[in-house]
């Protein structure tokens, strides 16, 4: 599994476009973001019986005020793929920082990424 931590503050306007752009790359990438997957894991085997990744987004909603956790219960209810869409809602802003740490603690992946909800880092930059 490969983890996508979103730490998210009031996000509801941005959250959506920043999840489309990421699942059509990560669907249209999938074998060559398992096999990057595998060989920094040190996963080793034939990649014609490669068996691709699942990916969990684990969308920790920062105290929002807006709409930023129906927005993440939509999403969790309609993705594709084999992939999860899990969400942690913290009663209080606790800032970037303790929304990154809540998330990457509750994490189930052998690799955990940080994405800002906002798009700042486009995921084709850091991905094949």
């Amino acid at each position: 599994i490969l983890s996508f931590v979103i730490p998210a503050y009031n996000e509801a306007e941005r959250l959506p476009i920043m999840l489309d752009a990421t699942l059509d790359f990560l669907h249209s990438n999938r074998k060559d973001v398992t096999q990057l997957f595998r060989a920094v894991v040190g996963q080793k085997g034939d990649t014609s019986e490669l068996l691709l990744i699942h990916c969990e987004f684990i969308i920790v909603n920062d105290g929002s005020t807006d709409d930023t956790e129906s927005v993440a219960k939509k999403y969790a209810a309609n993705v594709k793929h084999g992939d999860t869409v899990k969400l942690i809602s913290m009663h209080k802003n606790c800032g970037k920082g303790g929304a990154v740490k809540t998330g990457m603690l509750k994490s189930s992946g052998q690799l955990c990424l940080m994405v800002d909800a906002d798009g700042a880092t486009d995921i084709s930059d850091g991905l094949p």
